[in-house]
C-alpha cells in the first residue's frame, strides 16, 4: 500500500510539473516567475540529499526532499530511483 502512494504521489508530482513547465509558476510576494523541474534518478538516497541540498539557493533555486519512483517521472524520466524536484528562477 505505502509503494502505491509513493507512485502516485510521483506521477501527480509529474503531471503538476509538466503543467508548471510548460506555463511557469509565478511567485506574487517576491515577484518571480519559476519553473519546475527534476533531477535523478540516483541510485542512493545520500546522493540525492547531497545533489539536492548543493542546488538549493534561495531565491533562484528551490529544491526539494528526494523521493524513491519505482516507474520514474512522467514527462521527465520513466527509470527506477531517487529524485528530486526543483523549482528555479526564470526572471
Amino acid at each position: 500500500m505505502a509503494g502505491h502512494r509513493v507512485r502516485l504521489a510521483a506521477l501527480t508530482m509529474g503531471v503538476v510539473s509538466m503543467l508548471a513547465v510548460s506555463g511557469g509558476i509565478a511567485d506574487a510576494s517576491a515577484g518571480r516567475t519559476y519553473r519546475v523541474a527534476y533531477q535523478g534518478p540516483f541510485s542512493a538516497e545520500t546522493t540525492c540529499n547531497a545533489y539536492s541540498a548543493a542546488l538549493n539557493d534561495p531565491p533562484d533555486v528551490y529544491s526539494s526532499p528526494c523521493f524513491y519512483s519505482e516507474s520514474g517521472v512522467p514527462g521527465y524520466k520513466l527509470l527506477p530511483g531517487w529524485y528530486f524536484r526543483y523549482q528555479y528562477s526564470i526572471d
